[in-house]
């Protein structure tokens, strides 16, 4: 597990300079990575075979990746310089919060079945692909 953990934090700092790199040029179109990298690895990371782990837990890296970078750099786009304060506070608040209770049903519906969670965390991305869609 540390050295799982610890690939998907290389991935993530390596993800940060190329999808901040990609935001710089291309803009809010590189959010819809995100979301896309998510809904494949969560079949990936729950696979039984090394080769699959592997691969969702880079693309969990690369996600964290974008999520450190381009979702934080996004936001002075889309408010006003005199809210920016309360848009990073809210943006982090609601962040943290949709985490906790992401984890926690994650957590609940992995006791009834596996593939509930593959399907669960695979529509909420798709959700979320759909938004960041909207906002691009």
């Amino acid at each position: 597990m540390p050295t799982l953990f610890a690939t998907a934090m290389l991935v993530d700092a390596a993800a940060g300079l190329l999808l901040g790199a990609l935001y710089d040029r291309f803009g809010l179109r590189v959010l819809l990575m995100i979301p896309a990298c998510s809904a494949l690895a969560a079949p990936l990371v729950f696979s039984n075979r090394w080769m699959p782990l592997l691969l969702g837990v880079m693309l969990w890296g690369a996600v964290i990746g974008g999520q450190e970078t381009v979702m934080r750099a996004a936001i002075p786009s889309l408010v006003a310089r005199e809210e920016r304060g309360t848009a990073y506070g809210l943006f982090n608040g609601i962040y943290g919060l949709a985490w906790f209770l992401g984890s926690t049903a994650m957590g609940a519906i992995y006791e009834l079945s596996l593939g509930g969670v593959i399907a669960f965390a695979v529509a909420l991305e798709l959700i979320a692909f759909g938004f960041f869609l909207r906002l691009s």
